[in-house]
């Protein structure tokens, strides 16, 4: 049993995102690694919760609607994939050259293990000096009462009443449901949903996480993959020592990274970061386009601080970009991108 759920958990934070991020590459024409891949596929999994689960919550259906169409949703890109032998480059050597590209001397070897390293000590703290408080309690009881009612927000966490609409705190969560799709990975694997948040969830999103800083690592510096290694090494050696309070980046991403707003501000700004390099150096073209709304619209799923953040760097990169460039379409290609956080910010007025 134990084993049955490991290997569901490895293919939903796995090989299902990387299913996904392979066909999303393939259908833009967009060049693709297996990072790149993971990553992004994660992404287009919470843009596709967040599309599915709004309207399903706004409704006040179950919680089973949710799992039914995201199941579907995720299997058919799979197939849609499988049709247009997306996934072909994984038999064709291209990861066994990507991987010997990253391992040609010692100097390279030094890099990747320093990464490597990193990552080990970033999931030691985070599973064991992890930090919960009242927002947990809130948070946690959310998804416990999704999955054992199959309704989403419209019961009291503090007093378990059925409230039969939105109020409080728990309103924000309609358009940030983050804690549904935290119940949706629950609810297949059968696991409970609190060692999912804490214990499970979190070592993924550092895979994440780092991918996403090797990659920075990768535009700013270029002098190999060594000094790309200790780059790595110096942000993890910011957030363990930038660990002051409660309250800012480096803690959150150390011992909070359940909560959506700590997801937001340590993989989906440092990506978008990673994204604008790209832009800045060769472009945007429409693919460009779709991933940047793909991850605008993860970002509102996972916290209202995400669907404000996301446009504002967006709009203001793409000001700067068109400033420097002088060239307006840059500019409103990147304005484009927004759309789902107005579109967002618009419903909470409502709800």
């Amino acid at each position: 049993m134990i084993l049955l759920k490991l290997i569901i958990c490895i293919l939903i934070f796995i090989v299902l995102p990387i299913l996904i991020g392979s066909t999303l590459f393939d259908v833009l024409k967009v060049e693709k690694s297996l990072a790149k891949c993971l990553v992004i596929g994660m992404m287009t999994m919470w843009a596709i919760c967040q599309i599915v689960s709004i309207p399903i919550i706004i409704l006040k259906q179950s919680f089973l609607y949710v799992v039914i169409v995201l199941s579907l949703l995720y299997l058919f890109i799979v197939v849609v994939g499988i049709i247009k032998k997306s996934y072909s480059y994984i038999y064709n050597g291209t990861i066994r050259g990507d991987i010997k590209a990253l391992l040609p001397d010692k100097r390279n070897i030094l890099g990747v293990v320093l990464a490597v390293l990193s990552l080990a000590v970033i999931l030691f703290f985070s599973l064991y000096l992890q930090h919960t408080d009242a927002d947990d309690s809130r948070m946690g009881v959310n998804i416990v009462d999704i999955l054992r009612t199959h309704r989403m927000f419209i019961t009291n966490p503090a007093t378990g009443e059925v409230l039969g609409t939105w109020e409080g705190e728990v309103a924000r969560d309609v358009v940030s449901p983050w804690p549904v799709f935290i119940a949706y990975c629950s609810y297949l694997m059968q696991i409970h949903p609190t060692i999912v948040n804490h214990t499970i969830l979190p070592i993924f999103l550092y895979i994440y996480i780092y991918i996403v800083y090797w990659k920075i690592s990768g535009e700013i510096i270029d002098k190999g993959i060594a000094y790309q290694g200790i780059f790595v090494v110096f942000l993890t050696l910011i957030n363990i020592y930038g660990y002051a309070s409660l309250h800012i980046a480096e803690t959150r991403v150390m011992v909070r990274l359940w909560q959506g707003k700590t997801v937001v501000s340590g993989l989906c700004i440092p990506l978008l970061i990673y994204l604008f390099f790209d832009i800045y150096k060769n472009d945007i073209d429409k693919g460009m386009v779709v991933i940047l709304l793909i991850i605008e619209t993860a970002m509102c799923l996972l916290s209202g601080m995400g669907i404000l953040i996301g446009a504002i760097m967006a709009g203001s990169y793409g000001l700067i970009y068109a400033i420097i460039k002088k060239d307006w379409k840059i500019c409103l290609k990147m304005w484009l991108t927004v759309i789902p956080c107005v579109i967002c910010y618009g419903l909470s007025l409502f709800v």
